[in-house]
């Protein structure tokens, strides 16, 4: 049997997850967010009763299942603040931005203006690009060539580096946290079940 192309809303949900575009629609937003919940957190089964759980193998289970929801805790963050990043939430500068992407050189619509709003990737790209990948930087700039124009641009340049140190910082964060975590599943598949054996020989238990 033929296989079935992927309906058109996944396909929309895994662009809007994966896809390094700078805005996604609200529609895809939605179904990248659906998506998410259903990768991160499928529909789990039924849960032990409190009874159980105060049994020596429910509270094994609980302290596993306390285990695992903190690390995938921290998968779904990341992933959805992915998402939140190319949410079309900034509203109100879509003059603006079409007047500077003009000034750049740019033709049609600035790129990430998406319904009339911009992600804060697009944003953040735009503020970047209009002094890094500008050809027409210098001759932008001569307007502003007075005392107070000057102290704009390096208000707004100094508060684009500080935004782009800070974003930073959170995916360094983000990625020593990941790491760590996967050194410890290495160490507990590497040397956890003989280590656990070897204690019950010590404690004189029996062995499996």
């Amino acid at each position: 049997e033929a296989a079935r192309a992927p309906s058109p809303k996944l396909a929309s949900a895994r662009f809007g997850l994966l896809s390094s575009g700078l805005t996604l629609t609200w529609a895809e937003f939605e179904e990248a967010q659906r998506l998410l919940e259903q990768l991160t957190d499928p529909l789990p089964p039924a849960e032990p009763s409190e009874a159980l759980l105060r049994t020596p193998a429910g509270r094994v289970y609980a302290a596993l299942k306390n285990d695992y929801e903190a690390r995938q805790e921290l998968y779904q963050g990341v992933l959805a603040k992915r998402l939140a990043d190319r949410a079309p939430s900034v509203e109100g500068l879509a003059p603006w931005a079409a007047d500077r992407w003009r000034e750049m050189g740019g033709e049609g619509p600035p790129p990430g203006l998406v319904e009339g709003r911009l992600s804060e990737t697009a944003l953040l790209r735009l503020m970047t690009g209009q002094r890094l990948a500008s050809a027409n930087w210098h001759e932008e700039i001569l307007p502003r060539l007075t005392e107070a124009g000057l102290l704009r641009e390096l208000a707004a340049m100094e508060a684009v580096r500080l935004e782009l140190d800070r974003r930073r910082n959170e995916h360094l964060e983000n990625l020593t946290l990941m790491a760590a975590l996967s050194g410890l599943s290495e160490l507990e598949a590497g040397r956890g079940e003989a280590l656990r054996l070897q204690r019950r020989r010590a404690t004189g238990a029996a062995v499996e």
